[in-house]
């Protein structure tokens, strides 16, 4: 799939094209800086987060729980 397709299906709510996005972003690929610049326009007033913790305090249950509340 090429960034194009990969956007598209992210914004159709693919998750395979969502895992695929994920992994040519981490691995710096030139399709994954393509799908974050087509991405970006469409991210208005978005924040980012960290949430920080020792193991087992339930970081992940918590941030789980936050997105599914949105």
């Amino acid at each position: 799939m090429d960034a194009a397709e990969l956007i598209a299906g992210i914004g159709n709510g693919d998750r395979r094209a969502l895992a695929r996005a994920i992994t040519h972003v981490e691995a710096d690929t030139e399709t994954g800086r393509a799908v974050l610049a087509g991405l970006y326009p469409r991210t208005g007033q978005a924040r980012t987060v960290g949430v920080t913790g020792s193991p087992g305090v339930g970081k992940s249950t918590l941030v789980r729980r936050r997105a599914r509340a949105q």
